[in-house]
C-alpha cells in the first residue's frame, strides 16, 4: 500500500514540475488574446478530486507556491493559501458529497480558476491604480481564465488515469 501511494505521489510531483516548466517557458504555449494558462490550477484541482484531504492540501500548497514564484511579484503565499483551502475543500467534497466526474471537475476548476484570476486582477492590477482596469480584465485576465478552464479536461483525464492505475493494494 505504501509503495503505490508513494509512486502516485511521485508521479504527481513529476507532473507538477513538468507543467510548471511548460507554463513558465516562453513561447512554448501559444498566447491566446494575450493570455497564457495557469496549468497548475487544474492540476491541483484534479489531484484534489482523487486524493485524501491532507495530501490534496499539500499538493495545493506546492502548486500555489509554484504559481507565486511564476507570478513574479516577489510575494510567496497568496496562491498557496487559496489553493490549500480549495484543494482541502474539494477533496472533502469528492470523498463525501459529490461524484468525481469530468463535469464536476470542470465546474470546480472554473470556480477556483475564476476566483484566482479575479484575485490576481484585483490585487495585481486594479488595487495598484493602473489605468483601464476593465480593459485589462476583459483582454488579459479573461482569456487567461478561459485558457486555464480549457486545460482542465486533458489534465483531469491524465490525473484520473494516475488515480485509477496506481492504486493502493486492497488489504
Amino acid at each position: 500500500m505504501k509503495h503505490s501511494r508513494l509512486l502516485r505521489s511521485l508521479t504527481y510531483l513529476i507532473e507538477i514540475f513538468v507543467l510548471y516548466a511548460v507554463q513558465q517557458a516562453p513561447n512554448l504555449l501559444p498566447e491566446i488574446h494575450n493570455g497564457r494558462p495557469l496549468l497548475l490550477l487544474p492540476v491541483a484541482i484534479s489531484i484534489a478530486l482523487f486524493e485524501p484531504q491532507l495530501a490534496a492540501m499539500g499538493f495545493g500548497i506546492l502548486c500555489g507556491l509554484f504559481l507565486d514564484l511564476g507570478y513574479g511579484n516577489g510575494i510567496l503565499g497568496p496562491h498557496a493559501i487559496v489553493l490549500a483551502i480549495a484543494c482541502f475543500t474539494i477533496s472533502y467534497l469528492a470523498q463525501d458529497v459529490i461524484q468525481t466526474t469530468l463535469l464536476n471537475a470542470f465546474l470546480l476548476n472554473a470556480l477556483v480558476s475564476g476566483a484566482v484570476v479575479v484575485l490576481q486582477w484585483l490585487l495585481g492590477y486594479a488595487a495598484l491604480g493602473y489605468e483601464a482596469p476593465l480593459y485589462a480584465l476583459l483582454h488579459h485576465y479573461l482569456p487567461r481564465f478561459l485558457y486555464t478552464a480549457a486545460c482542465c479536461v486533458p489534465l483531469y483525464a491524465l490525473n484520473r488515469l494516475f488515480a485509477v492505475y496506481i492504486q493502493p493494494a486492497s488489504e
